[in-house]
């Protein structure tokens, strides 16, 4: 699977979303119309604590901008299960 950095240099990547969950903040990465969730080097989801952690890591890759999802639809964070259960909707 390609590393995001090489999927951001390739220019494929629409747009970047930090998205809001019950363990922080997870990078989503819409590539061809897909969403692409970022991973942790030693596997599993990749969470953030803060925003500013999410900015370093968008501004690391290469990119100046990324949206923010603070709710889901239903008005609730989504949990390690729903994003494991690939409910990335928001």
């Amino acid at each position: 699977m390609p590393v995001l950095r090489e999927i951001v240099a390739a220019g494929v990547v629409q747009y970047v979303t930090a998205r809001a969950t019950q363990d922080g903040f997870t990078l989503v990465a819409n590539v061809n119309q897909e969403e692409r969730i970022l991973l942790a080097q030693r596997g599993g989801v990749r969470f953030f604590k803060t925003l500013d952690a999410v900015a370093r890591c968008v501004m690391d890759l290469g990119l100046v901008r990324f949206d923010v999802e603070l709710i889901t639809k239903d008005s609730q964070c989504l949990s390690l299960e729903d994003i494991k259960r690939g409910k990335l909707e928001s």
